[in-house]
């Protein structure tokens, strides 16, 4: 998105396998957006799977 240069869609980001990103969710976020599974997933001890929906918006 051209006009909107923080804004990344983060289903070809994300590389965990506990982390299912639905598509066409975006993130914008000031920083590093392209580092959202990081800085952002605190869901990220145990077994149990991050589900994300399609079409999220996530500031």
């Amino acid at each position: 998105m051209p006009a909107h240069v923080r804004v990344v869609v983060l289903r070809p980001l994300v590389t965990s396998p506990n982390i299912a990103v639905g598509e066409y969710t975006c993130n914008d976020a000031p920083g590093s957006v392209t580092d959202f599974e990081h800085r952002n997933v605190l869901h990220a001890h145990g077994p149990e799977p991050l589900t994300i929906a399609k079409y999220c918006a996530i500031a």
